[in-house]
């Protein structure tokens, strides 16, 4: 609702996102380490997710939008790694996802993702991780031969990790698996 009056607002005033995206002012934000910026930087990947259609077209957009969660995914703040790894996801999941494009950040973002598995606690966050790693890893088809040896790393010591009772974790963990054949 709040990203719907945003563009209501933006659209009325002839402002495109992708000029509000570029303000410095957004790119500090971005590298900002005070209190108030947490709020703002999970605002922005929040954010994000609601102008996908907005940054689909436009590749610089799109390279731009990946530096951006490059950066957020390496956040201190859970929350704003969590919602990150969320838009990222909306992003690598549309029809305008170019895997030649995402192929400079892929090994960065990887990392990022795997990091922050291994830091949530709750199987519901781990397995929303777990689930952008699996649209990446099918989104990007043969070009995902690069993280293939992290993932195959990586992915037997969350499943060694997961409790009798987290098999649907386990289930990510093949589902993942499966598009890096």
């Amino acid at each position: 609702m709040c990203s719907e009056k945003m563009f209501g607002v933006m659209q009325k005033h002839n402002t495109h996102f992708l000029a509000f995206f570029k303000n410095p002012v957004f790119r500090e934000l971005v590298d900002s380490e005070s209190m108030g910026a947490v709020i703002m930087k999970r605002r922005i990947a929040w954010l994000l997710q609601h102008f996908v259609d907005d940054v689909s077209g436009d590749p610089e957009f799109r390279e731009h939008v990946y530096k951006v969660l490059t950066k957020l995914l390496q956040d201190k703040d859970v929350a704003i790694r969590i919602t990150s790894a969320q838009t990222l996801r909306f992003l690598v999941d549309t029809a305008a996802f170019d895997p030649k494009q995402f192929a400079p950040f892929l090994g960065s973002l990887t990392e990022s993702l795997l990091r922050l598995i291994s830091d949530l606690t709750t199987l519901e966050a781990r397995h929303d991780v777990l689930g952008t790693i699996g649209v990446i890893a099918e989104r990007l088809k043969a070009h995902v031969m690069p993280i293939t040896p992290i993932l195959t790393n990586f992915l037997p010591q969350v499943w060694s990790a997961c409790a009798e009772e987290q098999n649907i974790l386990r289930l990510v963990v093949l589902q993942t698996l499966v598009p890096t054949r």
